[in-house]
């Protein structure tokens, strides 16, 4: 009887333990992000005269277009200097020169922030609205140092030390992105190490700052693909780093848990049966992944909305023709025109 009594009490509490790590298991794995009913983009006609970038939306819940020509910034500078957009109200301008600063005029409630690289390796986001950081890789000797610097309502600078003493030659080679959740800012770098003194991988690292802490978190120590060139396109959303590489090919790597995956279905629906293959554009929009592919030699471009891993809206632009498509069903067509109804030159966010 009491053996008896004993097994029982085993088994209730290895069901106990299964159905705990189901429950854990199923609630990460199903794990629902929110979505969003409307992506904005920015739009500048280089015939205008007056040199405005509008503000327009397009509403995914619908999967069509609304030109909507909401003034956001005007410039009267010969060049179209790189900037990063939040999609709401703030701006980056990056690198433009001082004397051509005052050419920049933005419309109310838009704020405008000037920056200069602190390095070749530097990217500067917008964590929320009136808060910016850039990340820098300063070297200065020491190969896995970087910098982490707060613009706007706040000018604090940290300096970054990885640790990365685990990994034999380890050294920072590029910043990758920077988010910020519930006020704790996360950054990411990507590093190079050599296995067995002749094999050469590359790894992740986070790094998570909040209240003045930094700790340090080496989410995969091998990427699994190759880097070439001047390297992928990578953004962080839905917990995930996605890179997007030369090649075409598309990766994403779990902040959690550093699982690699490969992406065929969205690289497929990128490449529309082209036979050369180029490196998409990837953009963020809250937790929407925007990513932007140009057919080599053709007046064409793909563009597509990814969301808790599904493509929810897709744009292809062909010589003659917009289409528009929402969960796979044709939802606006129209005929191209140069200026705003190109999607080859909308300007997307990046927040």
């Amino acid at each position: 009887m009491k053996q008896l009594l004993g097994k029982t009490i085993w088994i209730v509490l290895l069901s106990l333990v299964v159905i705990v790590f189901v429950l854990i298991y199923g609630v990460e794995r199903s794990h629902i992000f929110s979505t969003v009913d409307s992506i904005p983009f920015l739009t500048y006609d280089e015939k205008a005269s007056n040199n405005q970038y509008m503000a327009h939306e397009w509403n995914v819940i619908n999967g069509i277009v609304m030109f909507e020509n909401k003034p956001v910034f005007k410039s009267d500078a010969p060049d179209i200097y790189p900037f990063v957009w939040d999609g709401k109200q703030d701006l980056i301008f990056i690198d433009v020169p001082s004397e051509i600063e005052s050419s920049i005029d933005t419309q109310s409630p838009i704020q405008k922030t000037f920056v200069r690289p602190k390095t070749p390796l530097s990217i500067q986001r917008i964590l929320r609205p009136g808060l910016h950081i850039q990340i820098s890789i300063t070297d200065h000797g020491n190969h896995t140092q970087a910098t982490a610097e707060y613009y706007g309502y706040k000018h604090d600078k940290y300096t970054l030390r990885p640790n990365l003493e685990d990994y034999k030659n380890a050294v920072l080679i590029r910043p990758l992105d920077a988010i910020e959740i519930e006020a704790t800012t996360y950054v990411y770098f990507q590093f190079a190490w050599l296995e067995n003194n002749t094999n050469l991988k590359f790894g992740v690292v986070e790094g998570k700052l909040s209240k003045n802490l930094l700790d340090w978190r080496v989410i995969t120590d091998d990427i699994g693909f190759q880097e070439t060139g001047k390297g992928s396109n990578c953004v962080v959303c839905q917990d995930k780093l996605w890179f997007s590489l030369l090649d075409g090919s598309l990766y994403s790597i779990s902040v959690k848990k550093g699982i690699i995956q490969k992406h065929k279905t969205v690289e497929e629906a990128l490449t529309l049966g082209a036979e050369n293959n180029t490196q998409a554009e990837l953009y963020r929009f809250q937790n929407a992944l925007l990513a932007r592919r140009f057919i080599p030699g053709e007046p064409a471009c793909t563009i597509l909305v990814i969301e808790n891993n599904k493509i929810t809206n897709r744009i292809e632009v062909d010589k003659d023709f917009v289409t528009m498509f929402h969960s796979d069903k044709k939802s606006m067509y129209y005929q191209l025109e140069d200026g705003m109804r190109d999607p080859r030159n909308w300007f997307l966010p990046l927040s």
